[in-house]
C-alpha cells in the first residue's frame, strides 16, 4: 500500500489518538457507553488512528483499501486481535476466535457442509421454525419482537446443529446463548481484571457457558455411542477429516458448535429485528416487498428456489446488513507492516468497524438513509470496492454468509406474505450493541394483510 514516491510515513508514535482516552481505562468507557457514536468520529482523524483499550494501544483503520489490505492482499501479515484471544478462554478455538494453520485446517474441513449447494437440506427446518413461531401470533396483540426473532434464529441453529436435541437441552441452549453474546462483547473491551470481578454480569456469563459445554459434551457422547447418521451440523462436524485422515477431537468439535451457535444466531435474529422495523417505518418499501411477494410465491409457502426472483427483497436484506453491521473487529501484525504510510511493528493490534465503512458518506450517499435501491445494479457502480462488509472478507469470512442469507430472506418472505407488523405508536427503539446492532425492545402490533393484487 505505500507509495515511497508520494507518501511521507510515520511511526505508529505518530499515528493521531482520539481524544476521550481516561487513565488506566483507556477508551473503554466509550467503548462500553456509547461506542457507535465514538467510532462514527475516528475518520475524521485520518485513514488510521490510534485508541487505548485500557493500557494497550489499537490502531482503527477507516479506509476500505487499508481494511481490504489486512483482510485479503496480505492476510498472512496479520492474526486474529486482543478481543480474539481473550475470547478463547471462552469460546475456545473456533472459526470465530483461531488463526494461522489451526484456522486453514478447519476451515478446509468445514467448507464444503456450507457451500451453496449444501444449503437447500436445512430449509426446510428453517421454515418449520417460522410456521411455528407465527402460529402463536394473534392479530392486534403486541409482540416483543427481538424476543421473537431471538427465538426464531435459536430454534433453527439448534435444528440444524443437533437434530437429536431433547426439549430441555434445548432449553438449556436456547436460555445460555443470549448471556453469551451480550458478555461476550463486554469482556472484549474491557480489561482482564474486569472479567474477574465477582459480579452478576460474571457469574451469569459463567453459567452460561457452562451449561453450552454440558449439552454439547453430552450430544458428541450420545452421537458418538449411537453411531446414527443425521442430516445436522455435528454429524458433519463428526464426519469431517482433514487432508492427512485425521478427525476433529471432541474439543474441537465443542468450539465448532459454540462458535456456530454465537454466529448463527447473533447476525440472524437482528437482521430479522431490524427488517420488520424498517418495513414498518417505511410504508413505501413495505408495500412494494408485498407485491413482489404476492406476485413470485402467489399465495403459497416460499421456497429455496424463489430467492432469485425476490430481487426486491434481496436489496432490503442488503441494506439491512449496511444499516446495522458489526461494529468491531480486530487483528494483530506478525511482522512490520506498511498501512498506507503508517508503518506498524509486529504486534501491533488493529481494529476494522463495517459499522465506519458502512456509515462514511465518502462510500455511501446519504448513509442514514435507509433506501434498498441504492442495490440496484445502475448505482451500485458509485460504492467504493472494499466498503461493504457484512460478513466480513478473505480467509477470515464468515463461512456461514450464504446460509444466514439464505435464513434472513426466508424468513422475511414466510412472515410477511401473510403478515404485517405495526410499531407502537411513541415507542422509541434504542440501539444495544452485542457483535452486531440489535434493537433493545421493539413492541410490534401483527395484523394479517391481504393481497396487493388487483382482483380480476
Amino acid at each position: 500500500m505505500r507509495d515511497e514516491g508520494t507518501l511521507t510515513p510515520i511511526t505508529h508514535e505518530q499515528v493521531p489518538q482520539a481524544h476521550g482516552a481516561w487513565p488506566l481505562v483507556g477508551h473503554a468507557r466509550l467503548l462500553v457507553g456509547r461506542p457507535l457514536e465514538f467510532f462514527r468520529t475516528l475518520p475524521a482523524y485520518g485513514d488510521v488512528v490510534r485508541i487505548r483499550l485500557g493500557p494497550l494501544p489499537a490502531y482503527v483503520i477507516t479506509h476500505p483499501d487499508l481494511v481490504h489490505q489486512v483482510l485479503v492482499t496480505e492476510a498472512r501479515s496479520f492474526s486474529r486481535g486482543y478481543v480474539h484471544d481473550k475470547g478463547k478462554s471462552f469460546l475456545g478455538e473456533g472459526l470465530v476466535t483461531s488463526s494461522g494453520e489451526l484456522h486453514r485446517r478447519h476451515r478446509r474441513m468445514l467448507q464444503p457442509d456450507f457451500a451453496r449447494v449444501r444449503v437447500p437440506r436445512y430449509v426446510p427446518t428453517m421454515l418449520e421454525g417460522v410456521r411455528e413461531l407465527t402460529s402463536r401470533w394473534r392479530p392486534d396483540q403486541p409482540l416483543e419482537v427481538t424476543r421473537e426473532t431471538e427465538r426464531l434464529a435459536l430454534t433453527t441453529v439448534t435444528r440444524c446443529l443437533f437434530a437429536g436435541l431433547s426439549e430441555e437441552s434445548a432449553a438449556l441452549t436456547q436460555g445460555s446463548v443470549p448471556v453469551l453474546m451480550k458478555g461476550t462483547v463486554w469482556r472484549g473491551v474491557t480489561p482482564d481484571w474486569a472479567a474477574r470481578l465477582p459480579l452478576p454480569v460474571n457469574r451469569r456469563f459463567q453459567r452460561a457457558s457452562d451449561d453450552i459445554s454440558l449439552v454439547v459434551s453430552r450430544m458428541i457422547k450420545m452421537y458418538r455411542a449411537t453411531e446414527q447418521e443425521h442430516s445436522d451440523v455435528l454429524t458433519t462436524l463428526l464426519n469431517a477429516r482433514d487432508e492427512e485422515g485425521r478427525p476433529l477431537t471432541d474439543r474441537e468439535i465443542h468450539d465448532q458448535v459454540v462458535t456456530f451457535y454465537m454466529a448463527g444466531v447473533e447476525t440472524t435474529s437482528a437482521a430479522l429485528a431490524w427488517t420488520l422495523h424498517e418495513l414498518a417505518r417505511h410504508r413505501d418499501v413495505e408495500e412494494r416487498l408485498h407485491c413482489e411477494l404476492d406476485t413470485v410465491l402467489d399465495g403459497r409457502d416460499p421456497a429455496y428456489e424463489d430467492l432469485p426472483r425476490l430481487t426486491y427483497l434481496a436489496r432490503i436484506v442488503n441494506e439491512v446488513l449496511r444499516q446495522y453491521a458489526i461494529w468491531f473487529q480486530m487483528r494483530r501484525t506478525v511482522r512490520p507492516v506498511w498501512l498506507g504510510r503508517v508503518l506498524l511493528p509486529a504486534g501491533a493490534e488493529l481494529i476494522y468497524s463495517p459499522h465506519i465503512l458502512h456509515h462514511d458518506p465518502r462510500w455511501f450517499d446519504d448513509p442514514d438513509r435507509f433506501d434498498p435501491d441504492r442495490w440496484l445494479t445502475s448505482r451500485t457502480g458509485r460504492h467504493v470496492k472494499h466498503a461493504f462488509l457484512p460478513f466480513g472478507a478473505g480467509v477470515h469470512k464468515c463461512m456461514g454468509d450464504n446460509f444466514a442469507l439464505v435464513q434472513i430472506s426466508l424468513a422475511i418472505a414466510a412472515i410477511c406474505s401473510r403478515w404485517r407488523l405495526r410499531p407502537v405508536p411513541e415507542y422509541r427503539v434504542r440501539k444495544v450493541i452485542h457483535a452486531t446492532v440489535h434493537p433493545d425492545r421493539l413492541p410490534m402490533i401483527p395484523e394479517h394483510r391481504h393481497s396487493c393484487r388487483s382482483e380480476p
